[in-house]
């Protein structure tokens, strides 16, 4: 009895724990092509460590394989399911996704054209199209856009 309880007091806690997620926990990967003019390259992202402290935040740090042009490291924080980004450059956070908006918003240049959710491993997920663009699907919660990470430089983001 007492083993099932301890059972069932953990796995609340851990669904708990992943439903509280603003975005991708910590081990998460993605793969994007990356094309210049000398060729094609396939960008690695990995979540390298969820607790680095950057002006009283705490951050997911994330490691890319290329980064010839953008820091080899980016930072995000997430609060209120606001993706943050860690401006290197100007040493402050910039909106990266903001998934409280609806169609007809807006944050920075960016316009969300409409809104869809989407059942990815037993997840509903909020979608957000954005500016016009449907190639590769939606920008996701906890998983962020299909086809690009945005850097600090566009020149460096295959869909900057």
């Amino acid at each position: 009895m007492k083993e099932g309880l301890l059972l069932t007091l953990f796995l609340v806690m851990f669904v708990h724990y992943i439903s509280s997620q603003c975005f991708a926990p910590l081990g998460a990967t993605w793969y994007y092509t990356h094309t210049y003019l000398g060729g094609t390259d396939i960008n690695q992202l990995t979540v390298v460590d969820t607790s680095v402290i950057i002006h009283g935040k705490r951050c997911a740090k994330i490691s890319k394989t290329i980064s010839f042009c953008s820091p080899q490291f980016e930072y995000l924080h997430c609060e209120n399911e606001i993706v943050y980004r860690y401006d290197q450059k100007n040493l402050r956070f910039d909106t990266l996704y903001n998934f409280n908006l609806v169609a007809g918003q807006r944050w920075g240049k960016n316009v969300v054209d409409s809104v869809v959710y989407l059942n990815i491993n037993g997840f509903l997920l909020k979608g957000l199209y954005i500016n016009g663009e449907t190639l590769g699907g939606p920008v996701l919660q906890r998983i962020g856009h299909p086809g690009s990470f945005v850097s600090d430089d566009p020149q460096c983001d295959p869909a900057d």
